[in-house]
């Protein structure tokens, strides 16, 4: 648990103040990334052990644990942290909770920056496929109407006046083709969304981490359900790519590339 000083309690004396630690949790929406998160955790925790940086024993103490984490905040048989701010965080503590200084290692090689692109993708593929599936029933349903209303006719509109008459079919069509552009939208957002960032870290990287084993481009190996496939691993530049314009800009403004820096913690950071 996060105790009374909150998530990043060992690095100052005091607590937050309620009003700042209110505006830096962001459990209350952000928890429905449980499980892409875990997701994510199982395939690096897998890397992992295939890499060699931890041992199979630990990867399966976490796999596992991250399970049991998952089914019980799902259950409510945990209940959220606020004070541990996001699902990553909650996640984490309670994975070191149940199987102790092996959840801690699930953090190596990794950022919380390509966790979160991991996360967000995984998420954004689950929701259009769903956007998807709602779309085509909703097509289906005004194409059967358009079949039973073909001899039915009304006043089309045009400038929002009356012009000539029209079959509601027609009209019903209308919409289809409206919603057939929409499906085509969500499905090329999927599309951009289908590229896996693990392995990027905080910047650029790490030599043979977030390599999947074999060659495939998926969260979680062995059999993972379908949504939890990356058609695409991109690495390295992902994370840094995410920094946003604004912030690069300023970055430029203040002279933070000038001077080369040397760089050797596990964020990159110096």
């Amino acid at each position: 648990m996060s105790g009374p000083k909150g998530a990043r309690g060992r690095r100052f004396e005091g607590a937050l103040d309620p009003a700042a630690a209110a505006l830096n949790a962001s459990i209350a929406f952000d928890r429905r990334l449980l499980p892409h998160d875990v997701a994510g955790s199982i395939a690096h925790a897998e890397m992992l052990a295939a890499q060699g940086l931890i041992s199979a024993e630990d990867a399966a103490a976490i796999m596992g644990g991250l399970r049991s984490v998952a089914a019980r905040l799902a259950s409510g048989e945990l209940t959220w942290d606020a004070a541990l701010e996001d699902v990553h965080m909650n996640v984490e503590a309670r994975l070191i909770d149940e199987i102790g200084d092996a959840g801690r290692r699930l953090h190596t090689a990794r950022s919380r920056n390509d966790q979160v692109a991991t996360d967000l993708r995984l998420f954004a593929k689950a929701a259009a496929r769903r956007l998807i599936a709602a779309t085509d029933e909703l097509r289906r349903a005004l194409v059967a109407q358009a079949r039973t209303h073909v001899d039915t006719l009304m006043p089309g509109y045009t400038h929002l006046q009356r012009a000539q008459p029209v079959r509601l079919a027609h009209h019903l069509l209308a919409y289809d083709a409206m919603l057939e552009r929409d499906r085509g939208r969500l499905a090329d957002a999927a599309r951009r969304a289908d590229l896996s960032p693990l392995g990027s870290g905080a910047l650029a990287g790490r030599d043979g981490v977030g390599l999947v084993p074999g060659g495939d481009d998926r969260v979680g190996y062995g059999k993972p359900p379908k949504e939890y496939k990356f058609r695409k691993t991109k690495l390295s530049t992902e994370a840094n790519s995410g920094i946003s314009p604004g912030d690069k800009a300023a970055m430029w403004l203040a002279g933070a590339y000038r001077t080369p820096i040397v760089t050797s913690s596990a964020s990159g950071a110096p």
